[in-house]
């Protein structure tokens, strides 16, 4: 197989088929192909549209993968690969469309990819099929849900505990200074500050901003 890359070209050419059969028996795509195929991605083309660095204007061929591997595709229809037609609107300098032109007949979207050298079989194919719809028929709405929430909470989490080391690294940094009462300093560490305050507590709100007064606060009113 022939791993040199694919140089950009103004036409399209026929993509290189994985020799393992015919992929029909994982499903039959709307448009009466194959559901799934397996190609070699260095022969994958899509076409873009631009002005290039040798000054042409014009829709080009260009390579749709960065490196040399087995790719396990699957065939979207337009709107599920590109939304509907008319967000699909050309760039007002070149007067061409930035991603070529809307796929009206559909378009094969990466799923699954094998380095070269390990071909798979079709076993080894339908196996990540198989996987692959299991993973998507698990994915409810409630469990999308579920982990943005765990993301944000991880997030929020992470967020004070290095505010809280930054706070506490400023305090063991002024603490280190001689003064006049304590010319040798005092050096603190980390377990010498207890930060059990909360910004409710400080009148201030997410991000740091001060609460206006007379916002209540758990049982109490600020004045």
């Amino acid at each position: 197989m022939d791993n040199s890359v694919v140089q950009i070209g103004t036409t399209n050419r026929p993509v290189t088929h994985l020799p393992v059969g015919s992929l029909r028996r994982f499903g039959i795509a709307e448009n009466g192909g194959n559901l799934y195929r397996v190609v070699y991605s260095t022969s994958r083309l899509h076409q873009l549209g631009g002005k290039w660095p040798d000054g042409s204007v014009e829709y080009r061929w260009v390579p749709r993968y960065p490196i040399a591997m087995w790719v396990l595709e699957k065939w979207l229809s337009a709107f599920d690969y590109a939304g509907p037609e008319s967000d699909w609107v050309k760039d007002p300098e070149t007067n061409l469309f930035t991603l070529g032109m809307y796929p009206k007949d559909g378009e094969y979207e990466f799923c699954f990819g094998w380095p070269t050298d390990m071909q798979p079989t079709i076993d080894k194919i339908g196996d990540v099929i198989q996987y692959l719809n299991r993973q998507r028929e698990n994915k409810s709405t409630e469990d999308f849900l579920r982990t943005a929430e765990d993301d944000l909470a991880y997030k929020q989490r992470r967020w004070m505990e290095r505010n809280e080391y930054i706070m506490r690294d400023a305090i063991r940094t002024k603490a280190m200074r001689p003064t006049p009462s304590n010319p040798k300093g005092k050096t603190l560490t980390a377990n010498d500050m207890k930060f059990n305050i909360t910004a409710d507590q400080l009148h201030m709100g997410k991000g740091g901003i001060m609460k206006p007064k007379g916002e209540v606060v758990g049982d109490n009113v600020t004045s």
